[in-house]
Order: structure tokens, then sequence, then C-alpha cells
């Protein structure tokens, strides 16, 4: 099966080879450098590429599999730019690598001398990247046409010849000390125009400085048409005008996937924006962790916290493989292991949807405005399909989102921050696992509760108040509703607790929770939750404190409580036209205070001392099944 692959692709070079030899023939009128010039040309052009990335491996010292893994995808990028160069026979995005061919003939070539050396070096390049991507694995040989380029000089030009069975032929390697008793070959000298240049040798103190900066992952500062670069407004010069612009809703999305845009092109001056470099920004913002930007101490830039991210990543696959191995697992279980133990990243809706649309607004919007003189996008077939098909997997790992259940619901809500008698009255902790199921909130809304004006009494009912306002927010129009306040939290204290932060001064009910980077208090808390049932051995990845919605609404419906209600009361739109369009008023508390009396997880609460402590109401009501008990956990 391995020489019958071989010898099909080996088939196919030729077939491609000649399908080239054509397009170079009917672009060849005019030119006046010969193929041996011109393979000359490319083959000090590949040769120079790949002593570059030896010199850079052998600088770069021990390496981790998280940093072979970058550098193979870094050349399979290169690979696909060039490709995509090749079929659409635009080199724009590629002056800098090709650049010691063309300035090395720049005098004396005519246009069709450029046209065919960028595409023969093109060629040239995308071949040594399949040979770069196998040595950053440790492989030192390749079955390409450059091999035996590198091997003996053969021509670029000429089609492949010799028996098609796939072998492998081996790269050489200069001896560190060449013989001295060795004569040296005479050098086959081609006859081409005594006025071509063929030194490539640039400037080393600035190309050399350039590419490696380019394998580091920094961002490549080039014109989307190939001009020279040119000063201009960045993209931090303009990201506010964009922002302005758009949806209120809209505007803090926009500016998180400009930041990453930013961050991730070092602030490059927007007409030097080019599609695979804002490609490259969407891979990295893939890898990013799904907590990235949720810490206030994160500080770290766009390719540092995915570097960061990766080397964490490998180190907690080695950790775990090294666990498994010592209590003697089989294979399978080591693999399965080491796949539990990746660090979850940004789902595929959020980095490959979501910022890529919102990217792209804003590179048609810096078209509108003047400031890229070639309009272009980045598609989903831009983002290499491994990538791609990686992120869904991730996603499809995590799961719907799944009510507890009354089992599962009693447990967390008896779990020890519950039935403490020695904690703080306003624990965060203690009130949002209580309301939860109770009042539905999202944990959002929860945090953001201002004692001042968020709470107070309607028809004679204490209520809880959602709404916007100084550092509040809304998902939506519809999330702003008025809640009676559930039996249960009056009696574990909520009023009071309420009074005493009206005592305080204080604007939050919580003041001692944090904000994340992003300006939200569940950015923390949703970590500290996690961690709190993984304490409590509740911790599953479909039951999350937005799971408490699920349970508030299954026992709603099995009480038979109107849709409509059960909307407003969840803070989700109507879109029922009869519903929505003809009824603005909304029910009225006491209505609304009668379906929220309804939910009864089996639990009362008593106070020691003034603090809340939640216990089972009896064994035999809490054995009893409910129909939220009969959905599948």
């Amino acid at each position: 099966m391995v020489g019958e692959a071989a010898a099909r692709g080996a088939r196919l070079r030729v077939i491609t080879d000649l399908a080239f030899q054509e397009l170079e023939r009917a672009v060849s009128t005019g030119l006046t450098i010969s193929d041996q010039t011109f393979d000359q040309l490319v083959q000090q052009l590949i040769r120079d590429e790949l002593d570059r990335c030896e010199r850079e491996r052998e600088l770069a010292g021990p390496r981790t599999e998280a940093d072979i893994q970058q550098a193979v995808l870094d050349q399979q990028r290169q690979r696909a730019r060039l490709q995509q160069a090749l079929r659409t026979n635009v080199y724009g995005d590629l002056e800098d690598q090709l650049a010691p061919a063309i300035e090395a003939v720049q005098e004396v070539a005519t246009e069709p001398d450029l046209a065919v050396l960028r595409r023969r070096a093109a060629r040239g390049l995308m071949d040594a990247t399949e040979i770069n991507e196998a040595r950053e694995q440790g492989i030192y040989s390749r079955d390409t046409r450059v091999s035996a380029v590198a091997a003996n000089g053969s021509s670029l030009s000429a089609p492949v010849s010799g028996p098609l069975d796939g072998a492998r032929l081996p790269m050489r390697r200069e001896p560190a000390q060449p013989s001295q008793s060795a004569a040296p070959a005479p050098a086959k000298t081609p006859a081409v125009n005594n006025h071509n240049v063929l030194n490539l040798k640039r400037d080393r103190s600035s190309t050399t400085e350039t590419r490696a900066s380019e394998s580091r992952g920094s961002p490549t500062h080039r014109s989307v048409d190939g001009r020279t670069p040119g000063a201009g407004p960045r993209i931090s010069d303009v990201k506010e005008m964009f922002i302005a612009e758009q949806r209120k809703s809209m505007r803090r999305h926009c500016r998180v996937a400009v930041d990453l845009l930013q961050d991730g092109l070092d602030d490059l001056v927007i007409s030097e924006m080019s599609r695979a470099a804002v490609a490259d920004v969407i891979v990295l913002i893939t890898q990013l962790p799904v907590t990235h930007g949720k810490s206030s101490k994160t500080k770290l830039r766009l390719r540092e916290q995915v570097a960061r991210t990766n080397a964490e990543e490998t180190e907690a696959i080695e950790a775990a493989v090294q666990c498994v191995q010592e209590n003697g697992a089989d294979r399978k279980k080591i693999a399965r292991a080491s796949l539990e133990a990746r660090i979850e990243r940004l789902s595929s809706i959020q980095s490959l949807t979501n910022h890529r649309r919102r990217i792209n607004s804003f590179l048609r919007w810096c078209h509108k405005k003047g400031y890229i003189p070639q309009a272009f996008q980045v598609d989903l077939e831009d983002i290499p399909r491994q990538v791609r098909d990686d992120a869904e997997n991730r996603d499809q790992k995590k799961g719907a989102r799944m009510s507890w259940g009354r089992e599962k619901l009693q447990k967390l809500l008896t779990s020890s921050i519950m039935t403490d008698p020695n904690k703080e009255l306003g624990d965060p902790m203690f009130w949002s696992i209580l309301a939860g199921p109770h009042q539905a909130p999202r944990m959002e809304e929860w945090m953001q509760i201002d004692p001042q004006t968020d709470v107070g009494v309607e028809e004679g009912i204490p209520v809880i108040r959602i709404q916007r306002g100084l550092g509040q927010h809304a998902k939506t129009e519809a999330a702003e509703r008025v809640l009676p306040i559930h039996p249960v939290l009056i009696a574990a204290g909520f009023l009071d607790l309420v009074e005493q932060r009206r005592a305080e001064g204080s604007h939050w009910l919580f003041p001692m929770l944090d904000h994340g980077a992003d300006g939200r208090f569940s950015s923390i808390f949703t970590k500290r939750f996690s961690r709190y049932r993984e304490d409590e051995g509740l911790y599953d990845p479909q039951h999350d404190y937005h799971s408490l919605r699920s349970d508030f609404q299954e026992f709603l419906d099995d009480a038979d409580v109107p849709l409509n209600v059960r909307k407003r009361l969840m803070g989700h739109r109507i879109e029922d036209i009869t519903e929505g369009k003809y009824r603005k008023r909304d029910y009225s508390i006491s209505r609304k205070a009668e379906y929220i009396k309804l939910i009864d997880y089996g639990i009362e609460v008593e106070r020691i001392n003034g603090i809340p402590v939640v216990k089972l109401r009896d064994r035999a009501d809490a054995s009893e099944p409910t129909a939220a008990d009969e959905v599948v956990l």
C-alpha cells in the first residue's frame, strides 16, 4: 500500500510539473533569463531557506513536544500560503520570501522573467516546507523533488524522471571539516547573461532578524498588494472609530476581536495587513484557553498565552501519562489519559465563527474608509482543516448543558457551604447556589445586584429587579425583569443581608467579589464554582451554574405554568406574535409570586445564630421521584 501510494504521488508530480511548464510557456514571450539561471536562482533560494531553518533548530536547544507541533504547524501554514499563491498566480504576500531571488536579477529581468521566477521560486519553497516539516520531527530524508536538487543540483524546471517507486532520497548533510584530499569537482557554469547577478546573499543583519522573528511567531509585516511598506494608520489608531459605529450590543464583542487582531499583528500598519497574516491570528485565537480574558491577572499577549498554554498542556499530559503508567495501565488507558489532560480551548463557534466575522467586519470597514487598498476577508477555508476539525471536536466533547435533576440538586443544596453554621452571612457561594434553582438568575445578573436599587417591594411582595445600570449588564432587553423573591431565600435571611449592605453604603450585594479582565463578576466566580464542585465531588461539565436554570424551567413546566410566564421569569424573549406584540404589560407580581412559590426541592432553611443552614425536609420526601428526576444525567 505504501509503495502504491508513493508511485501515485510520483506520477501526480510528473503531471503537475508538465502543467506548470505549460503555464510558464504561456508567459515566456520576452524571456531574457535562461532556464539554467532560473534553476540556479531557485536552488540557492531553497538552500538558503533550508540552512536558515536548520540554524534556528540548532540554536533553539531542547524543545518540548508542543514546540515541535507548533513548528510543524508553521510549516504547514507556509505551504498552504504557497499553494494559494500558485493557484491564483498572485504572489503579493510572498514578496519577502521571494525577495532574494528577485533582487538578484531585478536590474536585467523583464516582467515575464519575474513572472516565471516567482512561480518557480514558490514551487521550490513549497517543496522546502515539506523537508522542513520532516526535519522538525527529526526526519532527515524525504521523497520530494527538491531532495534531488539539494543533493546533486538537478534542474527544478525539468520533469521528474527515473523509477516511480517512491524511493526516499537522503538529504545531504555538509561535513563539518571538508576533506583536504578530495579534489573539488569542476563547476558547471551555465551560459548566462553576464549582467545577471546570481549572488543571493542579502543584508543578513536585517533579513536574518526578520525571518527569525517570523519563526518565533511574530507577525509578518507585509502589504496586501505586495507594495513597499509605508507609513499609515495602525490598527490602534482607527479601532475606536470602528467600534463607535457598531450597534451598542455588539461593541464589546467587536472590541475583543479587534484587540486580538491588534495584538496578534503587533499593531500593524493597516495597509500592510494580509489575508494570510489575519488567518494566522485567527488560528492562534482557536488555541487560547477557554479562560482567556476572564482573569484580571492575565497580562500575557496572544502569542505568549498560546505558547504558555501549549507548554502547560504538554506538562499535564506527561504527568497524566506517567501516573497511569505507574498504575500499570494498558495502551488504551494511557491514550485516554492523554486526551483527558488536554486544556480546554475556545470553542469553534466563538473562535472560528464569531471572532472571524467581527474581524472581517473590521477589514471591510477599513477598506470602505480607504485604509486598505485591496478588499479581502478571511474565509473558513483559509483556516487549516486540522485546526477546524480539532476545534469542532472540542465542542462535541463539551456536550450539551443539562439540568441537575432532583437527587443531584439536593446534594448541591446540602453541600458543605450550605450546611456550615460558621460561614459569613454574605457568603456569595451560599447565596448563588440557593438562588440558582429558586430564582433562575444568570450568574452575572446575580453577582451584580445593587442592594440600594435592585431589591424592593412591589404589590406588598419583596422583589429583585434585574436591570441595567452603572457597572451592570443584561444579556438582552428581555433579560430585564422583576422577580418575586422565593420564600426559601427570605427564610435564609436574604432581606437581612440587603439591609446590612445598605447600612454599609455598598452598591454591591457581594462586595468581596472581583471583576475579571472583561469587567464581569462571572469570569472569576465561574472558576470558583467549578473548583467548589470538584471539591464536593459534584463536578460534571454538563451540569454548571446555568444548568440550574434548566431545573427551574422544568419544575415550572411540570407544574403546568404557562410558557410565556416561564419565559418572562427567566428573561427570555417572547417570540409569539400574539403574546409578544399585543401584550406589552407584564404579569402581576402577585401572580408571578404564586408560580415562584410552587418551586420546592424538598429542602428547608433554619438559622443558627443568624447564619442560614440548609437541610433536607425529611428523608421520605427527599427520596420520592418526580418528573424532574426523569431527566437523563
